[in-house]
């Protein structure tokens, strides 16, 4: 007991080191010039829409399906030569429904992710040192399985051609916040001449976590 009561007494004598400072930054210009800034994506329901078609014995039938976002995670930094970098871009989506048009019976995609593997830079101009608004192309890779008539057929991932993804970048010096959006059209990718990728459109929000 003793020992125990002079182990209390010397934690209470003991000064605490005190903890660094997180750096503080003026803007987000400084900021991301001196760090990578990890943005969190919420949850965001109707985010856009996947179009795709599927081959069928009378031609090509087409659709479209509404997607939301269940999780994601969007990393942007200042490269050494003063572009814009994006160094992850992680979106995973909530399950979604085709219409029977696409398959002739009700279907769903499931785990459905685009990520970047590649980080991707381009020059920029800001507009003042909180805000930048600029467009680059990603090439993303996409993977989801397939559910059709009570079976799953899992896709790997697939790299998709340029997409155009646009973003505003704004906030302070203690947060960062995105506005994001991708949209693309025409023939995406193909799968065994069967099923077709024909469009893709989101949009999102994020911003940093600060503790």
């Amino acid at each position: 007991m003793k020992r125990i009561l002079a182990l209390a007494l010397f934690a209470a004598c003991t000064p605490h080191r005190p903890i660094a400072d997180a750096p503080s930054f003026d803007s987000v210009r400084e900021r991301l010039e001196a760090q990578t800034a990890n943005l969190f994506v919420g949850s965001t329901l109707d985010a856009g829409m996947l179009g795709a078609e599927h081959l069928t014995d009378t031609g090509w039938q087409s659709g479209s399906a509404a997607v939301s976002i269940s999780t994601g995670e969007l990393a942007v930094t200042i490269a050494g030569s003063g572009a814009l970098e994006v160094s992850t871009l992680d979106l995973s989506f909530d399950s979604i429904d085709i219409p029977p048009s696409v398959f002739g019976t009700p279907a769903q995609l499931d785990n459905v992710r685009l990520q970047l593997p590649t980080p991707t830079a381009t020059p920029v101009t800001w507009s003042d040192n909180d805000d930048v608004v600029v467009t680059l192309p990603l090439e993303l890779s996409l993977s989801w399985s397939l559910a059709v008539n009570g079976g799953a057929i899992p896709l790997g991932a697939q790299m998709l051609p340029p997409i155009p993804f646009d973003v505003t970048i704004g906030g302070d010096g203690s947060t960062v916040t995105a506005s994001f959006a991708l949209h693309a059209d025409g023939e995406l990718w193909s799968w065994a001449d069967l099923l077709k990728l024909t469009a893709i459109h989101v949009s999102a929000d994020a911003a940093t976590v600060e503790e």
